[in-house]
């Protein structure tokens, strides 16, 4: 079973375009990704790419006028807003560790944390 399971994933943004005429502007499209326990992953692509965008959206970060569209589970259970909204509160009150001798908390340990302070880890 996988960890992560992103199916069909799609992020669109809805905008205005010359006065009140409205457009969405596709960013992300047909996505689909599996990532194992355990397993290193790493989204590469050229800048403006969706990268960025594609880990918001999977923490919750997005804007209010994104509108994401596919399957999202974590741990075989949907990865539902609520969770990713707690995951977000959580991202909010974590800071990084600041010891002189290691001026940086690894990616990791952050990401613990904010799992940590949401309940989720």
């Amino acid at each position: 079973m996988n960890l992560l399971s992103v199916e069909g994933f799609t992020l669109t943004f809805r905008q205005y375009a010359r006065g009140l005429r409205r457009r969405r502007l596709e960013v992300i499209s047909g996505l689909d990704l599996d990532v194992d326990a355990g397993e290193l992953v790493a989204v590469v692509g050229s800048s403006g790419s969706g990268k960025s965008l594609l880990a918001n959206a999977l923490l919750g970060l997005v804007p209010s006028n994104a509108v994401e569209g596919g399957r999202i589970t974590y741990g075989g259970s949907p990865w539902i807003p609520a969770a990713a909204q707690r995951c977000a509160v959580a991202r909010s009150r974590s800071s990084p560790v600041r010891d002189p001798h290691r001026p940086a908390a690894t990616v990791g340990a952050q990401a613990q944390r904010a799992a940590d302070l949401a309940g989720i880890a």
